[in-house]
Order: C-alpha cells, then structure tokens, then sequence
C-alpha cells in the first residue's frame, strides 16, 4: 500500500527536485522533510499543508487513506467579549490528533470566557471546520470559531443578524453584550473539545 512517503517522493521525482528544494520552497529548516522521510514520521498540520501544498497536492491527497497523527497547533485564545486572539508562536501549544483538514481552526478557552454552562472549562481546546459563512445558514445557534470581514476574530453562539449578509455572535459570557449585524468571512461550528488536564 502506498503511503504519504511515497507520493512524496513520487511527485518530487516528477518535478525534478531535491530534498534541499522541498525544503526551500515549503519554507522548512535544512534536513526537515529528509529526517521526516527517514524516520517515516508524520508533520504537524501546518507542515503537512505546506509540504502538500508545495508539492500539488490538497492535503487530504497526500495522505489519503492513512489514519494520519498529526500535532494539532493551537494557535488562539479566547480574550472575552466573544473575540480571540492568535498567540505569538513560541507560546502555541501542540496537541497530538488523528485528523487531517486544512481549515481546521483550533483554540484555547481562556479563563474569562470559562463557559459552565456550556461545558467549557479554562484550558479546553475548541476545534472546528472553516467554512464560507455565505454556507453558515444553517448554524444558526450552535457554538462557533468565527473570523469577521473586518478582521475581527470571534468565538461565540452564531444568531441571525438584523442585516442582510450578516449574524450575531452571543458572547459565552453571558454578561457580556451580544455583536450585533457582523459581516463575517468564514465560521467553523465547533465539531470537537479537547479537555483541559486537571
């Protein structure tokens, strides 16, 4: 059975690159992609997107049919008021996961947005899928990761909003006031928790 090595080095052999030239062009240090391919290891998510990437491939591609182990990068946390905010890249956490998708988005409940209620503890991982919120239509009050057009990044419960185009984002925190009429770029429903240790 052929396995992500193997598509790798098949697709390399037709472009007629090295192992130095994977490595420039996906932007990884010298010896990455070889160590991976010696050890047989698998990359974190944001590696194997840009491996795939570099390579032609979607990500699911590259490793199709593989149970694939991958390090889930946390690379947010929420900061209450229904927003969140990306970490800087020493302080993002990895989590190992059996998954592969591209547009998965990750994040860390913070301890103001602890949401009991909802089953959120400070610590927990949230994950989910990004999709165009122009297909959100259906998510209308369940718990979702959100990116606004303006750049704002919300995390929250998705409401219907007053305008056209656009939705609101109730806050877990329920003292905290709901946004109102919020353009949004993408969403993703949050499919899975990862619990914090206790």
């Amino acid at each position: 059975m052929e396995d992500w090595t193997t598509r790798a080095r098949g697709r390399q052999r037709e472009l007629g690159l090295s192992d130095a030239d994977i490595e420039r062009l996906c932007g990884f240090k010298p010896g990455t992609y070889r160590e991976w391919l010696k050890r047989g290891r698998t990359p974190s998510v944001d590696k194997a997107s840009s491996l795939a990437k570099g390579l032609g491939y979607t990500l699911n591609e590259l490793f199709e049919g593989e149970e694939i182990r991958l390090n889930l990068i946390v690379l947010g946390l929420t900061k209450g008021n229904a927003m969140w905010a990306e970490v800087a890249s020493k302080h993002a956490k990895v989590v190992p996961l059996t998954l592969a998708s591209e547009n998965l988005i990750s994040i860390e409940i913070s301890k103001q947005d602890a949401a009991p209620q909802l089953g959120y503890r400070e610590g927990d991982i949230i994950s989910g899928e990004k999709i165009p919120f122009t297909r959100a239509g259906n998510l209308i009050g369940r718990e979702v990761i959100a990116q606004a057009k303006d750049g704002r990044k919300l995390v929250g419960v998705l409401m219907a909003g007053g305008k056209r185009d656009t939705a609101n984002i109730r806050p877990f925190d329920m003292r905290a006031e709901e946004l109102k009429d919020v353009a949004l770029e993408w969403v993703a429903p949050i499919q899975f928790v990862i619990k914090a240790q206790t």
